[in-house]
């Protein structure tokens, strides 16, 4: 990977964090009493929708991990330089399966912090970023064994 593409990168996860402080109540300055929900506020389908966010971001998450834990298991030994194809759970479908999740996980974020333009931004660049170096994976990929899955897409199932 070139300098500039770890530079960009490095830079996302320092300014990442920010894009969600600016928009916190404490960084505005509400008092105590704008940063308490009264209870008639509370309304069933925003915590319907909270859960349903939680539920798959700890999925995604999960899910990730094991697509980490499956690469990280290709090379038992540090000596061992060949590369193999990865094998098992969404690797089945996908090249970049702990791409996906983290499009996920991102996604996630947009949900319970109530759709945030910079958060949206953030999103959008994690999709774009991560959906050009899974294609360029998945290329390599395919270009390195002969005998790679056909059907496997690069990141998202069935589609790209």
């Amino acid at each position: 990977m070139h300098v500039f593409g770890y530079l960009i990168g490095m830079s996302f996860y320092v300014a990442a964090p920010w894009t969600i402080i600016v928009d916190s109540p404490i960084w505005n300055h509400k008092t105590k009493a704008e940063l308490s929900l009264p209870v008639s506020d509370f309304k069933p389908i925003t915590f319907v929708a909270y859960a349903v966010s939680f539920i798959t971001f700890t999925y995604a998450s999960v899910q990730q991990h094991r697509a980490h834990q499956i690469l990280a298991s290709l090379r038992k030994r540090k000596t061992d330089t060949s590369y193999k194809i990865p094998k098992g759970m969404w690797f089945s479908k996908l090249s970049c399966p702990h791409y996906f999740f983290e499009i996920v996980i991102y996604a996630q974020m947009t949900m319970v912090t109530d759709i945030k333009p910079n958060i949206m931004l953030m999103v959008a660049f994690v999709a774009l970023n991560l959906s050009i170096t899974a294609t360029q994976t998945h290329s390599w990929y395919r270009q390195k064994f002969d005998s790679y899955p056909e059907h496997r897409r690069a990141i998202i199932p069935y589609i790209l």
